[in-house]
């Protein structure tokens, strides 16, 4: 039986500059699997163990309806694990926060 609490292990959010410059050739699907597998390397933490993926984006790519679920795949999150993401333009990750704490 799965315990019902929120366990926030760590946190790592996308690098991010002036629109058009240096990241101009990553897309959001990239840059979110960078940080996530920053975050994994970081925390030593197995992929198998996570329970759920949210992510917030605010202005998803048209390739990647739920970017969450493709950034959770290419970082090598289990098939099984949903992933979900939060859109909002203002307050993003206040949002995922909140979101995964039901």
């Amino acid at each position: 039986m799965k315990n019902d609490r929120l366990v926030v292990v760590d946190g790592v959010r996308t690098p991010f500059c002036k629109a058009g410059t240096d990241l101009a050739s990553l897309g959001a699907d990239e840059l979110g699997r960078i940080a996530v597998n920053a975050l994994l390397t970081r925390t030593s933490l197995d992929p198998a163990l996570v329970d759920e993926v949210i992510f917030g984006c605010v202005a998803q790519p048209m390739d990647a309806a739920n970017v969450a679920r493709v950034i959770a795949l290419r970082a090598g999150i289990p098939e099984s694990v949903p992933a979900i993401t939060v859109q909002r333009n203002l307050r993003l990750g206040l949002r995922s926060r909140d979101t995964g704490a039901g």
